[in-house]
């Protein structure tokens, strides 16, 4: 499980944890004169937290809605990310023509230069990701990609496909995290 697919309920009681009481993690967070100066912030995360944890039922309802949407979202984004990385790499391992193995591996650095780590950003580094590997793409990449047919699918639908849920993760992020708007900190 990744941080990001930790619930309200969790975070909670990681922080909680943490922030309990001067001789127990906190105290021993305290001693740490880099982490220290985080105590408040920490302090000020768990309140908006406990805050979230006990807000309207609507509110509840949509920011759960929500997280399920993106939780989905994610996982066909990171089955697509997953996909595209691992044809890319299988095709240039097929081939006997070297060039067309370079080619391949080219293609497969111009979506993503940070490899499969991709998937263990946050939903808007993901969006972000998606979009700058859009603008990375040259002529000679997208004629590439639409030249790669696998089961009467050029690759390029594949592409298209990976950076729209790119998309629906920032859409739908921004969108819950205007829910938390109306939580204030105590």
């Amino acid at each position: 499980m990744a941080l990001k697919d930790l619930s309200t309920k969790a975070m909670l009681e990681v922080t909680a944890t943490w922030l309990d009481s001067d001789d127990g993690e906190r105290g021993l967070l305290m001693g740490i004169e880099e982490i220290k100066g985080a105590i408040p912030w920490l302090d000020r995360v768990h309140a908006k937290l406990a805050l979230a944890a006990t807000s309207s039922a609507g509110a509840d309802d949509t920011v759960r809605d929500l997280t399920v949407e993106l939780r989905e979202v994610d996982q066909l984004h990171d089955r697509k990310v997953r996909g595209l990385f691992h044809t890319l790499t299988g095709l240039a391992e097929l081939t006997d023509d070297e060039d067309e193995a370079r080619e391949l591996v080219r293609l497969r650095g111009l979506l993503f230069p940070m490899g499969m780590s991709v998937t263990l950003l946050s939903y808007e580094e993901q969006a972000k990701a998606a979009e700058e590997a859009r603008e990375r793409l040259d002529e000679r990449a997208v004629d590439a990609l639409d030249a790669i047919v696998i089961a009467d699918q050029p690759l390029a639908d594949s592409v298209d496909a990976w950076m729209a849920t790119g998309r629906q993760l920032e859409e739908l992020s921004r969108e819950r995290s205007v829910s938390y708007t109306h939580l204030t900190l105590p």
